[in-house]
């Protein structure tokens, strides 16, 4: 669960809804014509506003009060795995890609800005507020330090009661209240076992549950293997057992404890990092531990090899951010903005070794957790690695279209480049080569990512393809006004025909969307 997307499907969700319920009370009015006109287009749709209305209408008469019998009714118990992704330090092409309102909301999060119950949305999201006291900055730091922590859980158990109904007569609102008060007594039990997922406290419910598995193995196992041995009349077989069992509760309780202690120090990293006030250090933080997440293997070696890395990493961000934070805050601020990249990066100077120190044991604690738990359990968490790129979305609209694995593929590529943060419009394979083309730029890379074109389209004056003998062609991108070496075109080969005609095509819409804006 990802909590800056469930607040922006909330929000489009309740505004949709507004929206509807506009349309339905305007009625034949000033707007009348315009909201014809553009009902016209959904006139193959069903009538939501009028859904809409009638269910409110139902609910306010009390129409769904005619009793219904029921004589049998089960619902069956079900259990949830909840894992709370909290937002995300953005990079500035991160917050591009992702738009200006998600951005927001990713910083507002961050920074503990929610709200509960003071607007139209069960939960709310209080953007664009700056903390412009001393006293603010520390209250909106501690609010993201708590809201981190209640957020942080993965793998927590909603384990949901059943219900059954015999030879009962309800109406509409007394079966709601009954299912109504049945959850909510079934939420109210889960509360222990979610406070007990916290990652803050080192996930204490997660630890119990692997010691009791191997208490179990260390029980049971031999249990089996005595009774194979009876069954065959080999001895070996108890042999195993004992081995079988010996070696379960040793790997489930050294390796829970050193998960336990590898989300406390993740736990006190992550809150450091936001005492810092260093958005920079914190975006370098996600980057890394997002790709320490994706890595194959992790063994007891590579744990304390990253972890030597992030000690020294601690130390020499601490150290050169007291000079870097006051020049960066004397460029932006002048006189006001040194002092305050000052006492900033004297903040760092205490804060970032000590955040080093907690990654480096994070590391080595993590590194012994997958040491001991074996080949079997890494393949299992390498499963649960994202590998399906995340959807394309094409245009400055970013319009959503049928999912495409190779414009998915191209869209992360793009994140990496130069053009990272744009609006991806489409990309051409092009043998050894792809052209990458955002709204505004086209960039050509060879296959080991290195950058051969970068073009404007507001840049480009003609687009035109000339074939030559050999069946080969190029694409000739003629120029406004020379580039710094005297050229007024750059010249693209392709190998076939087709190629050529489709990159033309490709480079000519993103030339129309520019002269639409001017």
């Amino acid at each position: 669960m990802d909590l800056a997307f469930l607040v922006r499907l909330q929000r489009y969700a309740l505004d949709a809804k507004a929206h509807f319920q506009a349309h339905n009370s305007d009625g034949i009015g000033a707007n009348a014509i315009d909201s014809q006109l553009q009902l016209k287009s959904f006139n193959k749709l069903p009538d939501i506003s009028k859904i809409i209305a009638t269910e409110n209408a139902l609910s306010q008469i009390g129409v769904g009060a005619a009793q219904v019998c029921i004589g049998a009714m089960a619902v069956l118990p079900y259990t949830i795995k909840l894992s709370v992704n909290p937002a995300q330090a953005l990079t500035p092409a991160q917050a591009a890609f992702e738009g200006f309102e998600a951005a927001a909301i990713h910083k507002a999060v961050r920074k503990g800005d929610l709200s509960l119950g003071r607007n139209t949305y069960p939960l709310g999201v209080v953007i664009g507020r700056k903390n412009k006291t001393a006293l603010a900055v520390v209250q909106g730091v501690f609010k993201s330090i708590v809201v981190d922590a209640l957020l942080r859980m993965n793998g927590a158990s909603l384990n949901l009661s059943g219900a059954f109904l015999r030879n009962q007569i309800f109406n509409g609102p007394q079966l709601a209240t009954y299912f109504g008060a049945h959850y909510l007594v079934s939420l109210r039990q889960n509360v222990p076992a979610l406070l007990g997922s916290l990652a803050a406290i080192g996930n204490p419910l997660g630890l119990f549950r692997g010691l009791g598995d191997g208490v179990s193995d260390f029980v049971t196992e031999p249990v089996k293997g005595l009774q194979k041995s009876i069954q065959n009349l080999n001895p070996q077989y108890v042999v195993d057992g004992v081995a079988r069992g010996t070696g379960s509760l040793a790997r489930h309780t050294v390796g829970g404890f050193a998960d336990s202690a590898a989300l406390l120090t993740s736990t006190f990293s992550k809150n450091m990092a936001v005492l810092t006030l260093d958005r920079r250090y914190a975006q370098k933080r996600d980057r890394s531990n997002t790709m320490r997440e994706q890595q194959g293997d992790f063994h007891l070696m590579d744990g304390v090899e990253s972890g030597f890395v992030k000690l020294a990493e601690g130390f020499i961000e601490g150290v050169t951010g007291v000079v870097r934070a006051p020049m960066r805050g004397a460029e932006r601020r002048g006189v006001e903005g040194f002092f305050k990249g000052l006492g900033k990066g004297l903040l760092g100077l205490l804060v970032k070794p000590m955040i080093g120190i907690s990654d480096a044991a994070s590391d080595v604690f993590m590194a012994i957790k997958a040491s001991v738990e074996g080949e079997g359990q890494q393949a299992i968490d390498r499963r649960r690695v994202q590998i399906r790129p995340r959807r394309a979305l094409y245009g400055r609209d970013k319009q959503m279209r049928t999912y495409n694995l190779a414009d998915a593929a191209a869209c992360a590529l793009m994140l990496r480049t130069c053009i990272g943060g744009q609006n991806f419009l489409s990309h051409l394979e092009m043998d050894d080569r792809v052209a990458l083309l955002s709204d505004k730029r086209m960039l050509l890379l060879d296959s080991e990512g290195k950058e051969l074109l970068l073009v404007k389209f507001s840049h480009i004056s003609t687009v035109e393809v000339r074939e030559y003998e050999a069946n080969s062609c190029s694409v000739i991108i003629m120029l406004k006004r020379p580039r710094a070496n005297g050229s007024d075109m750059e010249v693209v080969t392709c190998s076939t025909v087709a190629q050529a005609v489709e990159l033309s095509e490709q480079i000519k819409h993103g030339m129309s969307l520019v002269e639409e804006d001017v």
